[in-house]
């Protein structure tokens, strides 16, 4: 539910070289890095970091003017700079302000960039917790892969399940709360979801020749009338149909999802 933001200036064939790097993001960012190619061998080139500033979402990086240090650690011809950040956000289309170390005409320049949205969703997150036993398939068992966000509004939440028996048949279950009861009801598999237990029987999925199956969730049409908010935690697991030995059910790990908005 995160997304890594990476942007590289590369200056090519400027003498002015590039002083500033700044663009705007409608959420919160974290982690927020610079890098740049360390200056050696007797070169008068400083490699003093940039300075980062986040006024009310303008990022910006900059360093020395070339007034107040003309051997600043400005990108000059040939060098690049990277400039990095998280944010909760999905990226739109935007506009970054790369501002020249030495005087003259422009100033500044803009590139069209990907930036940060608005859709902060802050405080959700996607996690696996619980085991999978082993399958007829497979003996590690079912494979279960979050993908998607747990932003509410966004209603693109999904699951991959893989390293299932072939031509099988299971849904998913799922519970506001956890648990761990090994081989329950004679199945093969352990329940990771904890009572009261809601389940998508009316979303009965095969794992076909493949051995896999995706399930989409909508948010506006769950079971039991369900309706996530922003806050909640919900738990999800897959069950289905194994073959050995004999005919009976097992299950996938769990995925613990707190939704936002």
């Amino acid at each position: 539910n995160q997304y890594r933001y990476d942007y590289v200036v590369h200056n090519m064939n400027s003498d002015r070289a590039v002083g500033s790097f700044g663009l705007t993001s409608g959420c919160e960012v974290a982690d927020v890095t610079f890098r740049s190619v360390d200056h050696h061998s007797g070169s008068p080139w400083s490699n003093t970091p940039w300075t980062f500033s986040n006024q009310s979402g303008a990022l910006l990086w900059e360093t020395e003017s070339e007034a107040q240090n003309s051997n600043a650690n400005a990108i000059r011809w040939g060098f690049g700079n990277t400039f990095s950040f998280v944010s909760g956000a999905a990226p739109i289309n935007g506009v970054a302000n790369v501002g020249m170390f030495k005087a003259g005409s422009p100033a500044a320049f803009a590139a069209n960039v990907l930036v940060p949205g608005t859709d902060c969703c802050s405080g959700g997150s996607l996690s696996t917790y619980c085991t999978a036993n082993g399958n007829s398939a497979n003996s590690a068992g079912a494979l279960i892969t979050p993908s998607g966000t747990p932003d509410v509004s966004s209603n693109d939440l999904s699951f991959l399940v893989t390293q299932l028996p072939a031509n099988q048949p299971g849904f998913f279950l799922m519970s506001q709360t956890q648990a761990f009861v090994p081989t329950f009801s004679g199945s093969q598999g352990n329940l990771c979801v904890g009572s009261p237990i809601v389940r998508f029987n009316g979303n009965v999925l095969n794992s076909g020749m493949f051995s896999f199956v995706q399930f989409d969730v909508d948010n506006t049409d769950l079971p039991q009338s369900t309706v996530f908010q922003p806050g909640d935690t919900w738990n999800f697991q897959f069950w289905y149909r194994d073959v050995n030995p004999g005919t009976t059910s097992n299950t996938s790990a769990g995925v613990s999802v707190t939704f936002c908005q």
